[in-house]
């Protein structure tokens, strides 16, 4: 390059600071050195673990709206099916009925407590339906109601 190298941005074809330290034009070349590339991949390291942080908070939220979409479903399946059974047998068969059913979610296996209550309302014309359902995730426990009105 007929004696002329980058300096911190610029092109000189002599350099001051290489001329004062005896250095080649070689040294002087603008590249990083050892601790600048030492604390950019620390940097790195703390922006990669940032965002595989993000990345685990954002599995668990939708592993958990999953286990409740699936809680729902199964309150509701288990609703529509008591608004078709025979009014003489709702109170006899499903008051106060319990069960679990086992959902397999995302390689794990979810156990739901499946609670129908009814309760017969204005003399015995209607009655109230209640689906409630529970399951544990982690250490907490959830649970979904779902309830309708029908006549009798």
């Amino acid at each position: 390059m007929n004696g002329t190298h980058v300096h911190k941005g610029h092109i000189a074809k002599a350099c001051a600071w290489c001329a004062k330290k005896g250095a080649a034009p070689v040294a002087c070349s603008g590249g990083f050195s050892l601790v600048e590339l030492m604390m950019a991949m620390v940097i790195l390291l703390f922006v990669a673990l940032a965002m595989m942080q993000v990345a685990m908070m954002t599995m668990e939220s939708n592993a958990r709206n999953t286990i409740r979409d699936e809680g729902t479903r199964l309150a509701s399946d288990r609703l529509n099916g008591l608004r078709y059974v025979d009014a003489d047998d709702l109170d006899s068969v499903y008051d106060e009925s319990h069960g679990t059913e086992n959902r397999r979610i995302r390689n794990m296996t979810v156990e739901y407590t499946v609670t129908n209550t009814v309760t017969t309302l204005a003399s015995d014309k209607a009655a109230r339906i209640d689906v409630k359902v529970e399951w544990s995730w982690k250490t907490e426990t959830f649970d979904v109601t779902l309830s309708t009105i029908r006549g009798l």
